[in-house]
């Protein structure tokens, strides 16, 4: 599965799948602040106009939850994702420790995190 995302021969890329799951049982991405840095990047040059901004973002955002769920979602594998860490403050004046990436997929990282300690 894994390898099969990146190959074009589906029968090649099943022998390497089998041997990368005897041989591999961990993926780690570092760092998601870093892969969000560099879409940002790719992403003002697609909308280099400054009335796309909010496209662009809402662009960046579909894109990361898509590349986050893609990997959380692979099998026979355990994933590992880092990212920097951002303190900010909530409405209540209490710290909060999130991940800092672009945009706003960093603050529901955090609600869902809040939403599990709640629970």
């Amino acid at each position: 599965m894994l390898y099969s995302m990146f190959r074009s021969d589906s029968r090649e890329s099943d022998e390497e799948d089998d041997k990368c799951k005897n041989k591999y049982k961990w993926i780690f991405i570092d760092s998601l602040t870093e892969i969000s840095q560099n879409l940002m990047e790719q992403l003002y040059l697609e909308f280099p106009e400054r009335k796309d901004s909010l496209v662009m973002y809402g662009e960046n955002g579909k894109r990361m939850r898509s590349l986050i769920k893609s990997f959380r979602d692979i099998p026979y594998y355990n994933v590992v994702m880092t990212a920097l860490s951002a303190v900010d403050k909530d409405e209540n004046n209490v710290r909060i420790t999130g991940v800092s990436m672009v945009g706003n997929i960093s603050e529901k990282a955090y609600q869902q995190e809040k939403r599990k300690r709640d629970a």
